[in-house]
């Protein structure tokens, strides 16, 4: 974005429509025994053998005698064309293997010599299946469209998903890599900050040991690991905390906290830890910069009534559990 001229600048936006489950097996390995045979200090035998394993690897089904692990019946809620149950013949990886993530990052290198070396294009960045091109006008960006579909249709067999293209100006932002990205700084994409905002609330639920205390159906997680600590009971509202469920609150805290780091957030952390923290600010402190936050001593909670009693055993060396270090950021 900052490579340009004066005038102003634009970006296209886009990414493969259902990139795993579209992936054609035969032309994926004709990708990976060209990449392979381009290897220089290797001898034939072990170009053929790692053409073989390749082979193996992409064309395992693991459709076939699948082991269900969650609840099968979820698997009607997810779209035909995003699940290899609903895929052709000798189409798409696994998402959550590590050599389909490997393989696929090979499969669309040939967009990325296509880009630089056939249409020329100097500002082009992709990550997966999600790429960015920066120019000096539009024109250019709907001629760079049109050359690359006609490129993903003819020789990968792949599509960009129509709903996800977009051109604009740079000034406007790009929303990439989960952060809305312009060309002097970062900001924070606005569903990751209501998320945020959302398990804010929903601690400040945890942390309140009043009596009578009303649930926030809006805040309560219903999937990740906060739900599923739920369903086991492992904690409720309306009692004091204990450590354990400080360090999982400091863990997710510090996880938003360290996104939040890498853009413009200082008055951002600021307004949200006097605004949305509540009893948040009890347990943890944040140093003048809003770069760390770090949690009180739990002496000091134990001794101000804001902890669990049994906190005293790990205080004192007795418990089983290691306790948390003080201080711990």
């Amino acid at each position: 974005m900052r490579q340009g001229g004066p005038q102003p600048q634009w970006y296209l936006h886009a990414d493969i429509a259902a990139y795993y489950t579209s992936i054609s097996k035969p032309l994926l390995l004709r990708v990976i025994e060209k990449k392979i045979n381009k290897i220089k200090n290797i001898s034939w035998r072990e170009k053929i053998f790692l053409v073989a394993l390749c082979r193996n690897i992409v064309y395992q089904d693991p459709t076939k005698n699948p082991k269900y692990t969650g609840k099968k019946e979820l698997l009607k809620a997810i779209p035909r064309h995003k699940s290899l149950f609903g895929s052709p013949a000798k189409t798409g990886l696994p998402i959550g293997s590590l050599t389909s993530q490997f393989f696929s990052n090979l499969f669309l290198d040939e967009l990325d010599q296509y880009c630089k070396h056939d249409l020329k294009i100097k500002r082009y960045i992709r990550y997966v299946d999600d790429f960015v091109i920066v120019e000096d006008s539009a024109e250019k960006l709907l001629a760079h469209k049109k050359e690359i579909e006609n490129f993903l249709k003819v020789q990968l067999k792949l599509q960009l998903h129509p709903k996800k293209i977009r051109i604009q100006k740079v000034n406007q932002g790009c929303d990439f890599l989960g952060f809305i990205v312009r060309p002097h700084f970062l900001l924070i994409r606005p569903r990751s900050l209501k998320a945020f905002k959302r398990r804010l609330a929903f601690f400040n639920w945890l942390l309140d040991s009043t009596p009578n205390v009303q649930s926030q159906p809006q805040s309560i997680p219903q999937k990740g690991k906060w739900a599923r600590y739920l369903r086991q009971g492992l904690f409720r509202s309306g009692t004091r905390p204990d450590w354990e469920l400080l360090y999982g609150i400091q863990q997710t805290l510090n996880a938003y906290w360290g996104l939040l780091g890498f853009c413009k957030s200082y008055h951002l952390k600021q307004q949200l830890y006097q605004n949305d923290f509540g009893l948040l600010k009890n347990y943890f402190i944040s140093d003048s910069s809003f770069s760390k936050l770090r949690l009180r001593p739990l002496q000091e909670l134990l001794n101000e009534g804001l902890l669990e009693e049994s906190c005293a055993a790990f205080l004192s060396g007795s418990g089983k559990t290691k306790p948390l270090k003080e201080g711990h950021t």
